[in-house]
């Protein structure tokens, strides 16, 4: 990992703007005094004049200092191959501050292979990697663990690691403690207080509470009793909890109701964390993602637009390749009927046309071709008029109480 290099480059941010701030201050500071007492050699709109000039100066070093901005983390020559046609080769990706990104492909590209790298859940074959020091990661998968038990808060707080262990436990004493007044409860608790007390704990479990007030859900509640949209949200707390620099979210809208998503996107548009999705929720794409990165046949394009522009964007990408490609193919079929005329071809002077047979041939044989589109269509057979069964005077019985007694005479028809 190039951390050191990260830590150097933030140095180095650091110390520029700590010279910058010091320049401007000693000179804002030093115009200030002019204008609140102007001297006889400078009038006040010679230092109005020089207050706007320092003001553009500082406009633009903020600008050349924005262009600086280190990224979050940073992929490159990112291979991941488990026997077939590598899901990633020698691809790239970088995340940003603040920025939402959707991660698009076909099914079995690879995206979910993408994510768990970045979480560090399984490692690539090749890749060099670039983040700032300490990294947050939160990840909040597709589907809901199963046999996860306790209420909504213990949950929630599992998130913290430890530290959850006591503040969640300390919870649901107190909750025990005010329907049952045993000592050996308030014994637990006035430990547990202690422990508190010594390692900050109170602040956990304001911060526990303060998540849940955010996502809406009530700490008490039991997680399974919760439906599947609101265990959905009980993760995506309990993943909050960590302050992820970067969230990682796998299919978000599975199990939620059209509130449910609503609520997702205001919520997701307003944090202040970088994210990096995957869902094949159109609507949801173009509510939230602010930035689009194309997973295909393993190599990862970034395009800073919408969605809608990006699809656009893609189709002519995919159209103008298909014209190149038909291009190529033709050339190639060329030059293999050319060769299988033998004598022409070991003539000497044709030796160099022989080699570019062979770079075409090769180039031919690694070229990975888009997964075909299916078209499925029914259609709805015609009644053919004829009578395929005759019902008459049937009844059934469930347990003591008939159903159906005696139907009416019935003709079906196809």
């Amino acid at each position: 990992m190039a951390a050191n290099g990260v830590v150097a480059i933030h140095s180095l941010l650091s110390q520029v703007s700590a010279v910058i701030k010091s320049q401007l201050s000693s000179q804002l500071s030093s115009l200030s005094s002019q204008v609140s007492a102007p001297s006889q050699s400078k009038s006040q709109l010679q230092v109005h004049s020089q207050v706007s000039a320092l003001k553009s100066q500082l406009s633009s070093l903020l600008s050349q200092l924005s262009l600086l901005n280190v990224a979050l983390l940073t992929y490159r020559n990112l291979t991941v191959s488990f026997g077939g046609p590598r899901l990633l080769d020698d691809a790239g990706i970088t995340i940003e501050k603040r920025e939402r990104i959707c991660l698009i492909g076909r099914n079995g590209e690879g995206k979910s292979t993408l994510l768990r790298i970045i979480d560090g859940e399984i490692k690539p074959d090749t890749g060099e990697i670039e983040a700032i020091p300490g990294l947050r990661i939160g990840k909040l998968d597709q589907e809901v663990p199963p046999h996860l038990d306790g209420t909504v808060f213990e949950i929630v707080a599992d998130g913290l690691g430890p530290a959850a262990k006591v503040v969640a436990e300390y919870h649901r004493l107190v909750h025990e403690y005010d329907e049952n007044q045993d000592d050996a409860i308030a014994t637990r608790l006035d430990d547990l207080q202690e422990q508190l007390d010594r390692t900050d704990g109170w602040s956990l479990e304001h911060k526990v509470e303060n998540i849940l007030n955010r996502v809406e859900l009530d700490g008490d509640a039991l997680f399974s009793s919760l439906s599947g949209g609101n265990k959905r949200r009980a993760l995506l707390a309990r993943a909050l909890t960590a302050d992820p620099h970067i969230l990682l979210l796998d299919e978000p809208t599975n199990h939620l109701d059209i509130p449910g998503i609503r609520w997702l996107e205001e919520f997701l548009r307003k944090a202040d964390i970088s994210l990096l999705f995957v869902s094949h929720d159109r609507a949801f794409i173009r509510r939230v993602a602010n930035r689009i990165i194309d997973l295909d046949r393993g190599q990862l394009t970034s395009w800073n637009c919408d969605y809608e522009t990006y699809l656009q964007r893609k189709a002519d990408l995919l159209a103008g390749e298909a014209k190149q490609q038909a291009v190529f193919d033709k050339k190639l079929a060329e030059e293999e009927v050319w060769i299988r005329k033998g004598i022409q071809a070991r003539r000497t002077r044709n030796e160099g046309r022989v080699r570019s047979l062979l770079k075409l041939r090769v180039e031919r044989a690694k070229r990975r071709n888009i997964i075909g589109t299916s078209s499925l269509s029914v259609n709805e057979g015609q009644l053919s008029g004829r009578k395929v069964l005759t019902v008459d005077n049937v009844s059934y019985d469930w347990g003591n109480k008939a159903t159906h007694p005696g139907l009416l005479h019935r003709h079906l028809a196809r």
